[in-house]
């Protein structure tokens, strides 16, 4: 039920690649961000993409600095 109504977010889970251009890549395919939730980001970010899917990246499943890069990156370059 919760899956049906859009309650759980699949893990972004494999290699990612975030680019200035504004085009990123998911497992080497191509995608665009409408936006990232920073709310929740003591345990992950939220990456909400413009073609309606959803992905949460687990703060622990990465390494701490490269979390922390990636977050200010990201609000620098959103």
């Amino acid at each position: 039920m919760f899956h049906e109504r859009g309650f759980w977010v699949p893990d972004l889970a494999g290699e990612a690649a975030f680019y200035r251009s504004g085009q990123h890549e998911y497992l080497q395919q191509p995608f665009l961000l409408k936006k990232v939730v920073f709310l929740i980001d003591k345990v992950g970010l939220l990456f909400i993409l413009k073609d309606g899917r959803r992905f949460m990246l687990w703060r622990d499943s990465v390494d701490e600095a490269m979390y922390r890069h990636l977050i200010v990156w990201l609000k620098r370059e959103l």
